[in-house]
């Protein structure tokens, strides 16, 4: 601080204060520490730092200003340009209907897969609602309560069990279930 490199902290501190007691007898009252600076000679090198830090100022701005510029003039060429002059084809040489729908017309692949899925939404559709009886019998069968559970038939005596001692086919009625198939059981026949 004010040059005094190798002089100890409280030293420089007690001839700071020497200095500013010397300047109030002088009559410069309110002077601060800050204000010492001031009283150095001009350096002879302070015009050169000064254009040295407008320099740089101005070349900071116009760096950015480039780099601004960088964007613009693309767009201005190559977005804003394209389309003029895709304005100015179109105006002078405007091609026959024929080649217009040549270009709007989309691929055959694409026109093929739409068919295709259009025909697999109506299969789809048709599946749904041929199944959707179905679903409303098993959603009200689930959402409704249990009645009394099921009692278990009487037993057979001897003499029926020696009777019907075998099995025979029984063509069951199909449950509504997802499989529509029909099938066939083995009851007892006393059921």
């Amino acid at each position: 601080m004010f040059g005094l490199i190798n002089e100890n902290p409280h030293n420089v501190q007690r001839l700071v204060n020497e200095a500013l007691a010397a300047l109030v007898k002088l009559n410069f009252e309110g002077l601060r520490p800050e204000d010492l600076v001031k009283l150095y000679p001009e350096n002879k090198m302070d015009p050169a730092l000064e254009i040295m830090s407008e320099a740089r100022a101005y070349f900071q701005v116009a760096y950015k200003r480039f780099g601004d510029n960088i964007p613009n003039q693309i767009d201005a060429s190559f977005v804003s340009g394209f389309d003029d002059a895709l304005e100015l084809a179109l105006v002078y040489k405007i091609p026959d209907a024929e080649t217009c729908s040549k270009w709007l017309q989309e691929s055959p692949q694409v026109a093929n897969r739409r068919t295709a899925l259009n025909e697999r939404k109506k299969r789809l559709e048709a599946a749904k609602a041929s199944l959707s009886p179905i679903v409303r019998l098993l959603s009200r069968s689930m959402f409704t309560e249990p009645s009394q559970p099921p009692q278990a038939p009487p037993s057979p005596t001897e003499e029926e069990e020696e009777v019907f001692d075998e099995p025979y086919p029984v063509e069951v009625a199909p449950s509504p279930s997802l499989d529509m198939a029909p099938s066939i059981g083995y009851a007892h026949p006393s059921i």
